[in-house]
């Protein structure tokens, strides 16, 4: 079957169906000479290259958007068909997909001299209308823009004219002639998310670890510790200041603290400012032994981190807490009348004795020594430690997250070129990798713009990811 250039199913299968149309068109008794003629033309169909039998020029057909499809192409009778003045040709644009959809376009009619003037007469004694006709010679220029049908977008489509030639006596099917194809292809819309500001370890450890905070306002002795947020804290046996890794839980806490630290020391995106250290101690005892005691304890939890972690001596901010009497009030104001019958009695004590010494003493005394065996069981024994312990940071601001967002609001508006640029001082930043291939992408520069999203892709952005899979849907 290949004599000039191979002929496709469809061709010849339009071809038959437009044969059988024709000969029922024309009766019975001329259905011999249809079929005869059907029989030249698969000849000639497969005996001619396409190029013999064109009757339009190079055709365009474009979808503009997946509802329009819009062709237009000029057409003529071409130089096969041999339209004398006594015949006329019907040339009919059919578009048909590869799964044997067809929809026929409003045919386009020529006529010789003679068979136009007889015609037309003919259409004026029976009163019918008649259809714009043209002459042999003319050229016809069609534009339309068709309603996208479901099977459109399936499968690849194919533009042909279907050609009938009509005489006196017969009517012959001429070989269609093929124009063009084309076939759908979902547009390429690229995702580009907005690129949140990337968190620092400090801002990555605050969300858990309670003793880290961008704003650690200073000690206050009359506001109880452990009332301030994220509180920490490490205990020392009665009356000491060595800190022990194995007294009470006190392990867990100190490795807490020191990795804590050393995360965000290590870190490029922010810093430790301060280190605030409280020690106390409970109220017991003479208030001189105790202010010794809470500023001991203090430095003892400095000293352990500052062996561990190598920070400035400026970043300590030791603070020498005393007796805790703000957390004892706590603590007493926190009781219930039941567990503690002489609450209201220790608080004004404690509110209006300004000598400690003389307020330990009437603590002690008052009723019997009940309320101070109530306070040694359950509120002194937690105020044997080095208080509270607060990391403050600072974090370096994310620079290049603001650059890839201005690139991606330009990649929404379609200045493509423009989004390269902006990029182009970031670009060492794998975040930006899949905002710059998309924008390299649609501005022509594929290979590259592909390149850059793959490399995204291989970071785990996901973006990128979805963008490589679309494009590959597309054929791109």
């Amino acid at each position: 079957m290949r004599v000039g250039e191979t002929r496709t199913r469809n061709e010849i299968e339009m071809l038959m169906k437009f044969v059988y149309a024709v000969c029922s068109r024309v009766g019975r008794s001329a259905v011999p000479g249809c079929l005869g003629g059907a029989a030249v033309a698969i000849a000639l169909l497969l005996a001619c290259p396409s190029s013999a039998r064109a009757v339009a020029d190079t055709a365009r057909i474009a979808w503009k958007d997946s509802t329009q499809l819009l062709l237009s192409f000029p057409v003529r009778t071409g130089d096969d068909a041999r339209v004398g003045s006594d015949y006329r040709l019907f040339v009919t644009p059919c578009l048909s997909s590869d799964e044997g959809d067809t929809l026929l376009l409003p045919p386009i009619e020529f006529a010789g001299r003679r068979n136009k003037k007889y015609n037309d007469r003919a259409a004026r004694l029976a009163g019918a209308p008649r259809p714009v006709v043209h002459g042999v010679d003319d050229v016809v220029q069609v534009d339309t823009a068709l309603a996208v049908e479901p099977w459109m977008l399936r499968a690849p489509l194919s533009l042909t004219l279907l050609r009938e030639r009509e005489g006196c006596c017969t009517v012959d099917a001429l070989p269609p002639a093929p124009l063009g194809g084309t076939r759908y292809v979902e547009p390429f819309v690229p995702l580009v998310p907005v690129v949140e500001p990337r968190l620092s370890v400090a801002e990555e450890l605050a969300r858990t670890e309670t003793i880290l905070t961008a704003d650690c306002p200073p000690y206050d002795p009359s506001q109880p510790l452990r009332l301030r947020q994220g509180a920490l804290f490490v205990y020392f046996p009665i009356n000491k200041y060595d800190l022990r890794e194995d007294f009470r839980d006190n392990r867990p806490t100190l490795d807490r603290i020191v990795d804590v630290l050393r995360r965000v020391k290590a870190d490029t995106a922010s810093h430790v400012t301060r280190v605030l250290i409280v020690g106390q101690a409970s109220p017991e005892g003479s208030v001189g032994f105790n202010e010794m005691l809470g500023r001991r304890r203090a430095e003892a939890l400095r000293d352990y981190i500052d062996s561990r972690v190598d920070f400035p001596d400026d970043i300590y901010d030791v603070q020498n807490g005393g007796e805790a009497w703000a957390d004892l009030r706590y603590a007493v104001e926190q009781a219930s009348p039941q567990e503690l019958p002489d609450r209201d009695e220790l608080l004004r004590i404690i509110d209006e004795t300004r000598d400690v010494n003389y307020r330990e003493t009437l603590i002690r005394r008052l009723s019997g020594g009940r309320a101070f065996r109530w306070l040694k069981q359950s509120a002194l024994v937690d105020q044997r430690n080095s208080g509270y312990i607060c990391v403050c940071y600072q974090v370096v601001p994310d620079r290049v997250a603001p650059v890839i967002n201005r690139a991606v609001a330009l990649v929404a508006d379609r200045r493509y070129s423009e989004a390269v640029e902006v990029l182009a001082p970031v670009r060492h930043d794998p975040r930006c990798l899949n905002t710059l291939g998309v924008a390299l992408y649609m501005s022509g520069q594929k290979d590259e713009g592909i390149d850059c999203l793959r490399r995204a892709a291989a970071t785990g952005d996901e973006g990128a990811r979805q963008n490589l899979e679309k494009l590959a849907k597309a054929g791109r």
